[in-house]
């Protein structure tokens, strides 16, 4: 509208105003000022906010729906049943120093024999991740379990992963989770561990495994024993 020309190939804003001398430089300089000015009444007016961010991080561990401190709520003991068949590991034998380390809870790695995740609990689902690799689930006694499907799986970007439920769905022991390709994941090099950990295992006097070695899909596998009130 001013009829501002420049002068030279350069960059815009600020940075760019060496090539706006010229004779219009000066219609350039009340262009700014317009622009600064309508900017800032409009934000005045209107009201600004800083966007949420809704962007996975790169760390696999936060990419997750947060795994929040549990409240201190009314427990009781229960037995989970195995999600899928394979041969039970110890969370402290596994390459990733944050499950290895139990940062999140206490459980068990399974190494599966086929792609097909199945509820171990009777309750609800808390959230399926992005990327479908990792799920959480709330069991109708107040369990939290996160289920984590092989070790660095969320650079697939979900990839080899389909989702059979929705955040929010009732789920029964057995019902349907996620299934995977493992041979494509053994293909890529990936461990193929599925992690099953009891995020509120503060709330439990103890997390004990039913059995060792090999487990058949939903067989009894881990037992939750409730705290003493």
């Amino acid at each position: 509208m001013m009829g501002v020309n420049t002068y030279a190939y350069a960059l815009s804003g600020l940075p760019g105003l060496p090539a706006l001398v010229g004779p219009t430089f000066g219609w350039a300089l009340v262009s700014l000022v317009i622009a600064f000015t309508v900017s800032t009444v409009l934000a005045f007016f209107m009201g600004f906010e800083d966007p949420v961010e809704n962007a996975q991080p790169k760390d696999e561990h936060l990419d997750a729906p947060a795994v929040t401190e549990s409240a201190a709520v009314s427990t009781r003991s229960e037995a989970l049943f195995a999600p899928l068949g394979g041969n039970m590991v110890p969370l402290h034998q596994l390459s990733d120093p944050v499950f290895a380390d139990e940062v999140f809870g206490k459980g068990i790695a399974i190494v599966p024999q086929r792609g097909e995740l199945r509820s171990p609990i009777a309750g609800v689902v808390g959230a399926v991740f992005a990327t479908n690799h990792a799920i959480t689930l709330q069991s109708d006694t107040s369990a939290e379990v996160l289920i984590h499907i092989g070790i660095d799986t969320v650079k697939l970007n979900g990839r080899h992963f389909t989702r059979h439920v929705e955040d929010g769905q009732r789920v029964a022991v057995g019902d349907p989770l996620i299934s995977f390709d493992l041979n494509a994941l053994l293909a890529e090099n990936i461990d193929p561990s599925v992690i099953v950990i009891v995020t509120n295992t503060e709330n439990y006097s103890d997390i004990s495994l039913v059995k060792q070695g090999n487990i058949s899909e939903r067989e009894p596998f881990l037992q939750l024993s409730a705290t003493a009130a």
